[in-house]
């Protein structure tokens, strides 16, 4: 077993090493190793040093389902079986009073944030995927609850650096003169930053590091250039460059100035209570992608997931993914309504339950009006239509009589007019 030694601070911290410590923020991108090294360190710390550990997601369906299975892994790999008792939502120690409890923040009702009792006996408060927490005060009130007295208490943060509008940037880093992607201890903090570089290659997937490399090679030739100059490039290039700097090496997002779309968050599971469930297709092929995007709307929020962004693909071929993304649910699509062949085909040819979006004068506008009246939330796997949340913006323009007016612009909206037709089509 081979582990980082940047991870080496987080064992240490967990032993005790660093009493000035209190919180650990761990960040990286696709394949860092952030969750693995992070479970290894949690059962070393519940048999070696009898750490009491709050292990919490923002919104967890089912622990015993995704968490356990991963836990026992590690469990396995560290030959601790004898040392653990494990049910449904909890890991307990067999020779101490260690114990790794998981729980979700955010009930399943999708609107209210749970009841957590009792949390003075822990001593390690670890928020999972922190960018779906969001407010500070959520995270603050639980951390300052976790008060252990015979051991050091810490609260360890994992999580894929989001846009610098989350709260986390400007606690974390920017009120702390930090650096995003540094490797140490400022003050209370150790910061911990990891890359698919700093993952032994065999235990990434072949297809995965090929797109690495090869949005690397992009990055490097555009990374160097000026603003001015890198703007003329391919839009393919941007893309890629934007993909590796963003997703493969887990850097913050800039976001554009007039964002349509200023105030979204990030998820893992969807609420197990909706009022509607859609999905959502805006056809492309040569130039422009087919975005196939899943809608979850309650009555105060949005959840949406990218299934499909490719170009090239046959109305046969996005017939067949598509089927196999809804299954057997009895859901609808929504489609382009200024495509009608492809509608017709996919409805009479590949007998999908799709209809056409509602189109008109200010429809755009409308529709827009309406995701906003809500609190956006993108899967956190959706990193094409996260791009697009971060770049659809408007701009100012003078019309014929000299009036100002405020346009939005017709560019990185192909997920997002998926998701606008899916959540527009009925008034929710």
């Amino acid at each position: 077993m081979r582990i980082s030694q940047k991870y080496k601070p987080l064992f240490e911290c967990i032993a005790g090493k660093h009493p000035q410590v209190d919180t650990i923020v761990i960040t990286g991108g696709r394949d860092s190793s952030k969750s693995h090294t992070t479970s290894l360190a949690l059962c070393e710390g519940a048999v070696r040093y009898n750490h009491r550990i709050l292990y919490t997601r923002y919104t967890l369906s089912s622990a015993k389902d995704s968490i356990i299975p991963d836990f026992n892994e590690k469990i396995g790999i560290l030959n601790y079986e004898n040392f653990f008792h494990v049910t449904n939502d909890r890991i307990i120690g067999k020779n101490n009073d260690s114990k790794i409890v998981f729980k979700g923040i955010k009930t399943s009702a999708g609107n209210q944030t749970a009841n957590l009792k009792s949390l003075k006996d822990f001593s390690i408060f670890v928020c999972e995927e922190l960018e779906e927490y969001p407010s500070l005060e959520e995270w603050d009130k639980i951390q300052l609850s976790i008060r252990a007295t015979d051991v050091q208490c810490l609260n360890v943060v994992v999580m894929n650096p989001t846009t610098k509008k989350h709260w986390s940037y400007g606690e974390f880093f920017q009120s702390k003169g930090v650096t995003p992607g540094v490797n140490e201890i400022v003050g209370n903090i150790c910061y911990i930053h990891t890359t698919f570089e700093d993952t032994p290659k065999e235990f990434i997937a072949p297809k995965n590091l090929r797109k690495y490399l090869a949005a690397k090679k992009i990055y490097d030739q555009l990374d160097v250039m000026s603003n001015e100059m890198r703007i003329t490039q391919s839009t393919k290039d941007i893309k890629a460059w934007r993909y590796y700097k963003n997703t493969v090496l887990g850097g913050w997002l800039e976001q554009s100035e007039g964002l349509v779309f200023e105030s979204w968050y990030l998820f893992t599971d969807f609420p197990d209570e909706y009022e509607l469930r859609i999905f959502g297709l805006d056809f492309g092929f040569t130039s422009d992608p087919a975005a196939f995007v899943e809608c979850v709307i309650t009555k105060t929020d949005i959840y949406l997931k990218q299934h499909i962004y490719e170009t090239g693909l046959l109305n046969s071929a996005l017939a067949q993914r598509m089927k196999f993304i809804i299954g057997d649910d009895p859901v609808y699509v929504v489609g382009d309504s200024a495509s009608p062949k492809d509608i017709a085909d996919l409805q009479k040819t590949h007998n999908l339950q799709i209809m056409p979006c509602v189109k008109g004068a200010g429809s755009v506008e409308s529709g827009v009006k309406q995701m906003q009246d809500k609190t956006i939330h993108i899967h956190k796997d959706s990193a094409d239509l996260i791009d697009e949340f971060n770049h659809y913006h408007t701009v100012e323009i003078i019309n014929t009589k000299g009036e100002k007016k405020i346009h939005i612009v017709d560019s990185d909206n192909h997920g997002i007019d998926a998701a606008r037709y899916g959540c527009t089509r009925y008034s929710i």
